[in-house]
């Protein structure tokens, strides 16, 4: 599994966003956080809870994950933009199969 890690802000709040690939399940994956939130209510997204990407005939490999088209819809519901390279290198990760790799953005 890749972790990509960067900070963001929408609508004046500070979001943390870990995303990355997940390589035994061959999907991508997504979680925000808001750090400034009382505990119970840090967790402003998380992919693996989406009804969406757990609906039947889904891909199994997809089941409960993410296409990469997928996670670029998400970003622009969350009004997230991604930081310059992020894409390119979860496009690389996928092809690569790559695991155990992480990449914090500043």
């Amino acid at each position: 599994m890749t972790k990509r890690y960067f900070k963001t802000t929408v609508n004046n709040e500070t979001l943390m966003v870990d995303c990355g690939y997940d390589r035994p399940l061959d999907h991508y994956f997504l979680n925000v956080y808001a750090p400034g939130r009382p505990e119970e209510e840090q967790n402003v997204y998380v992919s693996m809870y989406d009804p969406r990407w757990m609906a039947t005939g889904r891909s199994p490999r997809l089941f409960g994950g993410l296409t990469l088209d997928d996670l670029q819809q998400v970003f622009r519901e969350q009004g997230i933009t991604p930081p310059e390279g992020l894409i390119p290198l979860l496009i690389e990760d996928a092809a690569l199969q790559r695991g155990n790799d992480i990449k914090i953005w500043e």
